[in-house]
């Protein structure tokens, strides 16, 4: 381990033990955690956000990532919660004809799961967050030259945060 990614580890652990309970706890990386796509998940972002909760004993409530072009929504289970780990980078990409594929029939690591998936439209992830949900919703929008056709809601889920459960 050089000594930034050390320093960035700690730093990352610092941020969730400070964070104040009761509060909406989201992390937001660039690079996948888990992905189908073109770039797949990356194993020391995993690896360090793992660490983080373990050192810290505080669990993020959702976790937003781009890199891939596409819409991705795996839940992670762990210690008894459901955790939204997003991929959605099909957003402000100039070449929207060529947005990641996402191998869906690939295997993903135990306890997780792939839920959603939009890899043909460009979109954006809406968040709304309540005293108790946590709500997405991913949105496609027109490719070009169908600009005034309306955007198409591709995807919803509410994380109970109190009960750490997605429906």
């Amino acid at each position: 381990t050089d000594k930034g990614e050390t320093t960035q580890r700690d730093w990352l652990v610092e941020q969730l033990r400070s964070t104040p309970a009761g509060r909406c706890l989201i992390v937001a990386v660039h690079h996948p955690i888990y992905s189908f796509g073109k770039h797949g998940g990356t194993v020391r972002v995993r690896e360090a956000l793992e660490a983080a909760m373990d050192t810290s004993g505080r669990v993020p409530d959702a976790v937003f990532t781009g890199h891939d072009h596409c819409y991705q929504r795996f839940t992670r289970k762990r210690d008894g919660r459901r955790i939204p780990f997003l991929v959605v980078g099909a957003g402000g990409f100039a070449g929207y004809n060529d947005l990641t594929k996402v191998h869906a029939d690939m295997e993903p690591l135990p306890n997780v799961k792939l839920e959603a998936h939009e890899e043909d439209h460009p979109g954006f992830l809406r968040v709304t967050i309540e005293p108790e949900t946590l709500v997405g919703e991913y949105f496609t929008v027109p490719k070009v030259g169908k600009e005034k056709d309306p955007e198409k809601l591709r995807d919803r889920f509410t994380l109970d945060l109190k009960k750490h459960r997605i429906s």
